[in-house]
């Protein structure tokens, strides 16, 4: 069994997580915790996943993410913590699907940062060429493009991430990405909301001041149906 205080703080942000699903709401969590190691409600998440009915492979996709959000270490120990719960990874799910091509990552960058998409590349070249080529090939191509989960619920799970380690300028990207992915703006402020598992009031009050202007500034064009 899970810590019983935060089994009841996880089902408490879920109740009020809509319009989020809870099966949605509960790959965000469990991302948010793997980013700030919150090793307590990681193991919740799991127990809470389960009992939704939630497929491995599943939140297996979204603790891959881990390894953009709270780097190998974290996404390492947090599979290691899955397996103690879930028990070992069954053989037929031990084949590796086909990796995403480098053009469906490129297509997903763009998609997220849309006119912007030019000048944060080449500002990631300006920062280090290796910095750039890590990011187009590992996290988007590599991770964010993978087919085990939709744009939509990896970026919504970004925003938990973003949110409760308090990157606010990569937060406020993948909000607006998490909208022109088809999120829907109410669902990226659910998912924002999540991270009062890991942050304070006011922090988080003020994060959301700024998501806010952030989801104003995408045109109605750029939003997906």
């Amino acid at each position: 069994m899970s810590d019983p205080s935060c089994a009841d703080r996880l089902r408490s942000a879920l109740a009020s997580a809509a319009p989020l699903d809870p099966g949605c709401a509960i790959l965000c969590a469990a991302l948010g915790a793997l980013a700030v190691s919150e090793r307590d409600l990681l193991e919740a998440s799991f127990d809470l996943a389960r009992e939704l009915g939630v497929a491995r492979a599943t939140l297996e996709e979204v603790l891959l993410q881990g390894a953009l959000f709270g780097g190998f270490p974290r996404t390492v120990e947090a599979f290691q913590l899955l397996r103690t719960r879930w028990g070992p990874r069954e053989p037929a799910a031990l084949a590796e699907a086909l990796e995403p091509s480098s053009a469906s990552g490129a297509a997903l960058f763009d998609r997220i940062y849309a006119d912007l998409a030019p000048a944060v590349r080449r500002e990631l070249a300006e920062l280090h060429p290796a910095l750039a080529r890590w990011i187009a090939e590992h996290a988007y191509r590599a991770v964010l493009a993978r087919a085990g989960l939709d744009a939509a619920t990896r970026e919504l799970a970004a925003v938990t991430a973003l949110a409760a380690s308090g990157c606010r300028r990569q937060l406020l990207s993948h909000a607006r990405g998490a909208v022109r992915c088809g999120a829907g703006a109410a669902r990226v402020r659910s998912a924002l909301r999540l991270a009062a598992l890991f942050r304070s009031t006011a922090g988080l009050a003020e994060l959301e001041t700024h998501v806010e202007r952030a989801l104003l500034a995408v045109a109605p064009g750029e939003r997906e149906p």
